[in-house]
């Protein structure tokens, strides 16, 4: 009955310990009072006690076997849930972090897509503020392009501007037919067809009716300035003064001839010039100046002019071709005239001293 008891849960024990407690109590109590009375007189009682004390054990092992085996019972459910929670709970756990995993992933994939949007959108902002650059540029270009095309119009075209080309022209000896008839070619048109043809024959014709209308022009102003005596500033004076008469049927034959293969059209050649100003030294003396020119084939593309005390003057084809010098360079004197040609890197190291500007790839 001990043993039974022992293999009780506590509160089993609890409710059980009293009972029997008090049966072990009668049964020692029965064991001392058959010791201590008369056999003969109380026998008969000691037996019917004996009988009693054992049903009472019977039904208590009885009892305690029952709720023992209750209390197995109740610990194996216990177990079973235990292990029922335990597994639902580990499910759970890892539901959740499936879940969590998922929600990670979709949050990462959002912030990925976000990222790639904003990036996209920075790229076409980018692009679209290019665009928008590269459309004011040209704006920018078109509306020098305009003024200098209503500039060289309206000078050519004033006073006795007009009556000079048709002078010139019909005066000039005649020269050989070209493929092109430029005449009535406006400024726009010529420098468009400069910027823009991939034809090399067209290109070189309309860089010579450009370059010859400048000339007229520059030729009619010296006539008409009241400062004629005073020299012209485009270029020194040795430059104009070393000009030969100009060939054109020499010059024709040229462009007819296979062009794109005559490196006297698109060679580039760089020269240097000093010359005279009027600024006086201390004793007496002039002071000189420096001229640098840049000749994409027979014409001037860029042009740099330093005077003492001066800011320097950086002048570029295309935007300031009437402050340059207009002539061919065949024209000029620089061919003859020793030591003015220069290589490229010494051009390029002076242009870019004094804060010139890179070009685009040259044209021929």
């Amino acid at each position: 009955m001990t043993d039974i008891l022992a293999r009780m849960n506590e509160s089993s024990q609890d409710k059980w310990r009293e009972a029997a407690d008090s049966t072990t109590g009668e049964l020692d109590e029965l064991v001392k009072t058959i010791k201590n009375d008369d056999l003969n007189t109380e026998i008969d009682r000691a037996v019917k006690c004996y009988e009693d004390c054992v049903k009472r054990v019977d039904s208590i092992i009885a009892d305690l076997k029952l709720q023992l085996e209750n209390d197995e019972l109740a610990e194996v459910e216990r177990a079973r849930k235990e292990a029922e929670d335990k597994e639902r709970r580990e499910a759970e756990e890892k539901a959740a972090a499936e879940q969590e995993k998922i929600l990670r992933r979709k949050m990462e994939e959002e912030r990925e897509k976000a990222q790639k949007e904003y990036e996209l959108q920075l790229e076409m902002q980018k692009q679209k503020l290019a665009a928008e650059a590269e459309e004011e540029v040209k704006r920018r270009n078109k509306e020098e392009r305009d003024r200098l095309d209503a500039a060289v119009s309206s000078r050519l075209a004033s006073s006795d501007g007009v009556a000079l080309v048709a002078q010139e022209a019909s005066a000039a000896p005649p020269k050989q037919q070209s493929k092109y008839d430029l005449g009535n070619w406006k400024y726009a048109d010529l420098r468009d067809a400069i910027n823009t043809s991939n034809d090399m024959e067209l290109l070189v014709a309309c860089k010579e009716e450009f370059h010859r209308r400048l000339r007229i022009y520059n030729e009619w102003k010296s006539k008409n300035s009241a400062n004629r005596d005073v020299p012209p500033t485009r270029a020194p004076l040795t430059v104009y003064n070393q000009q030969k008469p100009s060939s054109s049927s020499m010059m024709v034959s040229r462009v007819q001839a296979a062009p794109h293969l005559n490196p006297a059209l698109t060679q580039q050649r760089y020269f240097k010039v000093s010359f005279a100003t009027d600024n006086k030294k201390k004793n007496g003396g002039s002071q000189s100046g420096m001229w640098y020119a840049h000749f994409n084939g027979q014409y001037i593309r860029r042009q740099l002019t330093i005077r003492p005390s001066q800011k320097p003057q950086l002048l570029v084809a295309g935007k300031d071709d009437l402050q340059m010098c207009e002539l061919p360079l065949e024209q000029t004197g620089l061919l003859r005239k020793k030591g003015a040609e220069i290589s490229s890197n010494d051009f390029e190291t002076m242009w870019y001293h004094y804060g010139g500007k890179p070009i685009q790839e040259w044209t021929p």
